[in-house]
């Protein structure tokens, strides 16, 4: 009697067991397939100085997914998986695509890339046009200047802007008056900012 009692009690715990195993086997291949069919793709905004490089930038959940980038500028960046590099000053918006077993994720992110120092700009108004030296074709041109900051915006601070050789520059509304018969330069000084710079002035 006692005999069959163990044996019953025997094949119930390896029943018992048997129903464990299976139980844990359903659990964890319902858990992996619900960890294969999620995928996540993380990307923060990104800040970098032109000629900078950043990696791991980027967050996979499966890193043997595909992975595809879309820019709306070209010529901002260089990205891929590994790293971005920044090329010249501008914002792009940056949309990364993960795919996975005919799954697919995305992200949009903004890197920006800025200058390490000013930088200016001249616009030609009238009388002139600017080719990395002012060209002006009548005795009066009209132009614009400009200090442009690290993030690629117009600076507003205080500019002595004066030319030699006879030249006469005056300040207008929003723009500079040039007279001159001769080649000039003009000197931009920025004294808020430490930042000068000279324009050559070619007469036409």
């Amino acid at each position: 009697m006692q005999k069959k009692v163990v044996v019953i009690a025997i094949s119930s715990f390896m029943i018992i067991a048997s129903i464990v195993l299976v139980l844990v086997f359903v659990i964890f291949n319902s858990g992996s397939k619900a960890n294969l069919d999620f995928l996540r793709v993380n990307a923060s905004d990104v800040v970098l100085c032109r000629g900078e490089t950043t990696e791991n930038y980027l967050e996979l959940s499966h890193e043997e997914a595909e992975v595809k980038f879309d820019v709306d500028r070209e010529g901002i960046i260089n990205i891929d998986r590994d790293k971005i590099e920044a090329i010249s000053v501008g914002q792009v918006n940056v949309t990364v695509t993960m795919s996975l077993n005919d799954k697919t994720a995305q992200n949009t992110f903004k890197v920006t890339v800025i200058n390490y120092d000013y930088s200016y700009s001249v616009t030609a108004i009238d009388g002139c046009y600017f080719d990395e030296k002012l060209y002006t074709t009548e005795d009066v041109a009209m132009l614009e200047i400009n200090i442009i900051d690290r993030y690629g915006q117009i600076l507003s601070t205080e500019m002595e802007v004066t030319a030699d050789n006879d030249a006469i520059l005056q300040r207008e509304i929003g723009m500079y008056m040039l007279v001159t018969k001769r080649d000039c330069t003009i000197t931009v000084s920025a004294k808020e900012i430490d930042f000068s710079f000279e324009i050559e002035v070619v007469k036409l």
